[in-house]
C-alpha cells in the first residue's frame, strides 16, 4: 500500500511517498524501505479525504515530539 502526501503534510507524515507491505496471510506487515519489482499489481484509488483519530489522553496531549522528529 503506497500512500502519496502532498508536502504540506510533512510532519504529520511521509512526503511524497509512504509504502506500506503486508503478507498474503495478513500476519506481518510493516514499511518499505527498499524494493526491487519482479512482477506486480496496481490499483489506484483517489482519495481526497483524510480521518485521523488520535488518543484523548494526557499523555498523548503533553507528548514532547521534538526529539523523536530529530531522529528521523
Amino acid at each position: 500500500m503506497n500512500f502519496y502526501c502532498p508536502d504540506y503534510f510533512a510532519g504529520l507524515n511521509v512526503v511524497p511517498y509512504h509504502l506500506h507491505f503486508i503478507t498474503e496471510d495478513r500476519k506481518a506487515g510493516g514499511h518499505v524501505l527498499e524494493f526491487i519489482i519482479k512482477y506486480a499489481e496496481l490499483s489506484v484509488d483517489y482519495t481526497s479525504e483524510l480521518r485521523m483519530i488520535l488518543p484523548d489522553t494526557e499523555e498523548f496531549n503533553s507528548l514532547n515530539l521534538t526529539k523523536r522528529k530529530e531522529k528521523l
